[in-house]
């Protein structure tokens, strides 16, 4: 496959992951959570664990005791999504800078399996988690795919230069080989030396045509 086809390829294996996902069920704490709704209130989350962060460092500072939850964290995972969706729309333009951000997503959304726990509601009460759904692994293979992507096409770019190098290198030998030979011929023709065979002349640019040939 051409590296057209592999980045249209993984374009659209990762949106199709991506958007399936939504319609599936996340993660289940006392209910299952919609993977469309977690998208959508994620942010929230966040806010509130921020806040909740932010009041501990302010009490601190004022000398009052406030303590933070252990559980603070997993709501951050949520910052997945647009890391997701950008390393996608970058994906065509910078296979680099799409690798780098989906590793960022696809660490993030495994380190949601480290946490015992996340914001189960408005209040901002905590729930354990007791299983891991259909619409997590498919949110975690849309990074993955991503990686992978980025991952091929580097190598493959770097194969292609290589092999291009050795092209250019082996018609640069052989150019240089061939008009040595032709002038040594010739200058033994011009000053009446014993004629030399031209077949193996002939036959060593033969071999060279056809190296090059399977080079490119």
């Amino acid at each position: 496959m051409t590296e057209k086809n592999i980045t249209k390829l993984t374009i659209i294996i990762a949106i199709t992951l991506f958007v399936v996902s939504l319609t599936q069920t996340a993660y289940c704490t006392n209910d299952c959570k919609s993977s469309l709704m977690v998208l959508l209130i994620g942010l929230l989350g966040i806010l509130t664990e921020i806040g909740a962060i932010a009041n501990f460092i302010f009490e601190r500072l004022n000398g009052h005791s406030s303590s933070i939850s252990n559980e603070i964290g997993a709501t951050f995972i949520w910052l997945a999504n647009p890391i997701i969706i950008f390393s996608i729309f970058i994906f065509y333009y910078n296979k680099r800078i799409s690798l780098v951000f989906s590793i960022i997503s696809t660490i993030l959304i495994l380190l949601f399996m480290a946490f015992d726990k996340v914001i189960d509601n408005e209040a901002g009460h905590y729930s354990k988690i007791t299983e891991l759904k259909l619409g997590y692994w498919l949110w975690l293979l849309s990074s993955v795919t991503i990686l992978i992507g980025s991952l091929t096409i580097l190598k493959l770019t770097k194969l292609n230069n290589e092999r291009k190098k050795r092209l250019i290198l082996a018609k640069i030998y052989s150019s240089f080989l061939i008009d040595y030979e032709m002038n040594s011929y010739l200058t033994s023709q011009f000053i009446g030396l014993k004629e030399p065979s031209i077949l193996p002349l002939v036959e060593r640019n033969g071999c060279i045509k056809k190296h090059l040939m399977n080079l490119s």
